[in-house]
């Protein structure tokens, strides 16, 4: 943990993959699939736009980037879930450590680390010893990035991140590293510790997920959630709780700024969605980009 740039690359990476997992698991249908949306109305200056991401490294996912791209351009700002900027999350890299007197030896039960040893080096190639004094749910969300390995070396997050920052479009995070941080720790240790011993358990659900994101098949993707009793117990606290206050902060912002919003996709649909949300806040919220763009 010692490296600038592994720690750099830890902490940008760290979050995503967890968040995307319970988000997309989490997601109630909407009436009219569709993974782009435009904000009007309620007396704004322009047009802003709500785009629903997935926090993969999987090229497929990028399916509709450039049409984004071309939605980003009409914006003043880029709106995501965190300020990818590395120099502003690295001053976080002593939250992801457990207490100076603690180890993970200290945290699982010897017959369950046992597994977890030999899981996390067949998984990461990388030596326990190196992240014994990482906190279970960054080792949980380590473990996941790299069984959740893509073919391009950046999420879909990053890459509008990047983009934004080459049109020099001014970017603004809805939440902080801090606070998704705060939440991934109330994420039971019994299920850190399940995943943990058997990651591979979830990865036909994931080629499911991506396919149906591809499709913007919610209403499929409730389906895979409601298969999954422990996704359904976190939805409160990973889904409904946040969009509240996500929805609070881009009320802030579109009146000021014409905004690109890229939030995982599971933060748009449902009663409790961002989509529903803006509307009940006045605004007219209507699909840009239904179904699959051949």
């Amino acid at each position: 943990m010692k490296n600038n740039h592994s720690v750099k690359a830890l902490i940008i990476k760290v979050l995503f993959p967890v968040f995307g997992f319970v988000a997309i698991k989490s997601s109630p249908a909407t009436a009219q699939d569709a993974l782009l949306w435009k904000i009007s109305g309620k007396e704004i200056r322009d047009t802003s736009y709500i785009y629903g991401t997935i926090h993969l490294r999987d090229k497929r996912v990028f399916a509709f980037a450039d049409t984004v791209l071309c939605y980003m351009d009409l914006c003043d700002m880029l709106v995501l879930e965190l300020d990818l900027n590395p120099l502003n999350l690295l001053q976080y890299t002593h939250l992801m450590m457990l207490p100076a007197d603690s180890t993970l030896y200290d945290v699982f039960q010897p017959d369950d680390l046992a597994v977890i040893r030999e899981t996390v080096k067949k998984t990461t190639g990388l030596d326990f010893a190196a992240l014994e004094k990482l906190k279970p749910v960054i080792l949980f969300s380590l473990v996941m990035q790299h069984q959740m390995k893509g073919d391009m070396s950046f999420t879909l997050d990053e890459y509008l991140y990047q983009k934004g920052v080459e049109r020099g479009k001014e970017i603004v995070g809805l939440e902080t590293f801090e606070q998704q941080l705060r939440l991934l720790e109330t994420i039971p240790l019994e299920i850190i510790t399940g995943y943990l011993k058997d990651p591979l358990k979830d990865k036909k659900e994931l080629e499911l997920m991506i396919c149906k994101y591809l499709e913007s098949d919610i209403d499929e993707l409730l389906l895979i959630m409601q298969k999954d009793e422990t996704m359904v117990a976190l939805k409160r606290e990973f889904l409904d709780n946040r969009n509240r206050k996500m929805a609070e902060n881009i009320d802030e912002l579109i009146h000021d700024n014409s905004i690109l919003v890229a939030v995982g996709a599971g933060h748009l649909a449902g009663n409790d969605g961002l989509i529903n949300l803006l509307i009940q806040r006045g605004y007219n919220v209507e699909p840009v980009l239904p179904g699959v763009e051949k």
